[in-house]
């Protein structure tokens, strides 16, 4: 999980998209979420990230890219 995060880091940041925020979460921090905001993520380590200057509709071209959404 951390190498993907960096590839992603290095080719957004190549790309001039901004990220504000990367965090990573493991089980244990993704269940606390659940527990304290009503969510209900998988119980899984978890990757978020956060975007400065760019579009929704981008960020979502660049994830399916990479096949992270569909």
């Amino acid at each position: 999980m951390l190498l993907l995060s960096l590839i992603m880091s290095f080719y957004l940041c190549g790309l001039g998209v901004k990220e504000s925020m990367l965090e990573q979460l493991d089980e244990i921090q993704v269940k606390a979420i659940n527990t304290s905001n009503g969510k209900n993520l998988p119980k899984c380590p978890a990757l978020i990230l956060e975007f400065t200057g760019v579009t929704f509709g981008k960020i979502v071209h660049l994830f399916e890219t990479f096949g992270l959404v569909s």
